[in-house]
């Protein structure tokens, strides 16, 4: 009789042990599964916002300025100097939005992880929990039992089912941060590109510079660099109009572009003046390239209208050397370039190699 009793007890325990158990799941898993997507959505929102603004940040180029405009044509002392890292209000505030959205993105990425991983462990928790009620059945030995038995599994095979869903998800949001990933490389890359000519501008000169100037600063690895300008250009703009000004900007940029080898990083470095980085190179080497650069562009029939102008550029190489910053080697290679211009144009001259006292150029 007493162990009757006891049998008795013991079921009506378990029995409500196993729907405690059950609503306790449904509950964690409704409270999981809102938590988790809320704060996908708000994520996902948050980083197309972010991308949003990032494009609105770089604005194409402005077009160049209207025929009549009196474009600078005297350099003016320091005008080639620079501060590394000192860049366009612009590239601050594009490179403050990228940094923003790679943030978000950051955050995102460490929401996805956590989820992954909480979702997966409790998707074998709840299978090795589903298999685990399915074996009591051999010993139920009450409706109740059976009830609560078979309620709990139904709620586990929910819980699995929308962890599936819940996967299928983060698979779309990863796709929706690889895409927005590759629009804000885009967008980086079409900062750092000259509207007019349409290789790389001075931000991006500057950049490159810096970084080569690390390199020679940590590995000795020297470079040279080249400061060209385009020989009596403001003669094109008065006689022939900007349009066609910017058709000689355009030509002497091609022909720079072509002109040089490949590891080598040429940019407009702003007016008619170009800039161009030879790594790993001393000037004997860079001079090489220069002068057939130079010899190139005087050959080259530039179309103006229904004339053919023939135009000729002068260059200004420096060596860099440990213990240089990007300003000295800018000041260097300028030096150069004002001594080609103040000798006759048309050439290209190495920065220390005969070198005469600096006087205002024109050009």
């Amino acid at each position: 009789m007493e162990l009757g009793i006891g049998f008795a007890v013991g079921i009506f325990a378990g029995a409500v042990v196993s729907v405690i158990v059950a609503l306790i799941i449904a509950i964690s898993r409704r409270a999981i599964k809102t938590s988790t997507k809320t704060r996908i959505v708000e994520m996902k929102a948050i980083a197309d916002a972010a991308v949003k603004t990032t494009a609105k940040d770089t604005a194409p180029d402005q077009p160049a300025a209207p025929a009549g405009a009196k474009p600078e044509e005297t350099r003016r002392p320091g005008r080639n100097t620079i501060v590394v890292g000192a860049i366009e209000q612009r590239d601050q505030q594009l490179n403050k939005s990228i940094q923003e959205v790679r943030d978000l993105l950051l955050q995102l990425a460490t929401v996805i992880s956590a989820t992954e991983s909480a979702s997966g462990e409790a998707a074998d928790t709840f299978s090795t929990a589903r298999r685990a009620i399915r074996n009591l059945g051999d010993v139920a030995a009450s409706s109740e039992l059976a009830e609560a038995q078979r309620v709990l599994v139904e709620e586990i095979d929910r819980v699995i089912r929308s962890n599936a869903k819940l996967h299928t998800e983060l698979d779309r949001a990863n796709q929706g941060i690889a895409e927005q990933r590759r629009q804000i490389e885009e967008l980086r890359v079409q900062a750092r590109i000259d509207g007019l000519t349409r290789i790389p501008n001075r931000s991006a000169f500057d950049e490159r510079l810096a970084e080569y100037i690390s390199l020679l600063t940590r590995a000795n690895l020297t470079f040279s660099l080249l400061l060209l300008d385009v020989d009596f250009f403001k003669r094109v703009n008065d006689v022939y109009g900007h349009v066609n000004g910017d058709r000689v900007l355009r030509g002497v940029a091609a022909r720079v572009s072509d002109a040089i080898r490949q590891n080598d990083f040429a940019a407009r470095y702003g007016g008619e003046e170009f800039a161009v980085i030879f790594p790993a190179t001393d000037v004997k080497d860079a001079y090489q390239v220069a002068d057939r650069l130079r010899q190139d562009i005087a050959k080259t029939n530039f179309r103006l209208d229904d004339q053919v102008v023939k135009m000729t550029i002068s260059g200004g190489l420096a060596q860099a050397q440990p213990g240089m910053t990007a300003e000295h080697i800018i000041e260097e290679a300028d030096s150069a370039l004002y001594q080609a211009k103040n000798t006759g144009r048309n050439r290209v001259l190495v920065a220390g190699v005969n070198k005469t006292e600096r006087t205002e150029k024109t050009t």
